[in-house]
């Protein structure tokens, strides 16, 4: 399931609460196409939320990944915890999972990993992006 919204922020913030409201081993993973985009929001999000609850993992930084409850990476990242054996408990963590820039999924340079996180992914995933051209055509 798919959700799409049009206040990013609101969305986001609203999945992360949830899974810090519910039990201490649920995830909320925020996924940014970018690593300047991940240290973006991830600024936002560890003042929002406070540091024990918080993780990042990029290709040259990983802070927190298997105690953190929301966890904030890029698709390439992801795909690798995804698959790694390392982890096989975390991927059930997992509560909801915000692709942000979802419209990156269709460039030529990542959108094999965008779809094979998204089939590997057993739970709610919300699509963020700020501009929608074909709105009419996504509704239907």
């Amino acid at each position: 399931m798919m959700l799409w919204f049009s206040c990013k922020t609101y969305a986001s913030y609203y999945a992360m609460e949830s899974v810090l409201k519910q039990s201490t081993n649920s995830v909320c993973v925020y996924v940014a196409p970018t690593k300047a985009l991940v240290n973006q929001v991830a600024a936002t999000i560890y003042s929002r939320f406070n540091s024990p609850c918080f993780g990042l993992f990029t290709r040259d930084y990983r802070l927190n990944i298997d105690q953190c409850r929301i966890l904030v990476t890029v698709p390439q990242c992801l795909e690798i915890l995804l698959l790694s054996s390392n982890h096989p408990q975390w991927r059930n963590r997992i509560q909801y999972v915000i692709f942000d820039e979802v419209h990156c999924m269709s460039s030529e340079l990542g959108a094999d990993i965008w779809e094979k996180c998204m089939l590997m992914i057993n739970s709610p995933m919300i699509g963020l992006l700020a501009t929608v051209d074909n709105g009419r055509d996504l509704y239907h």
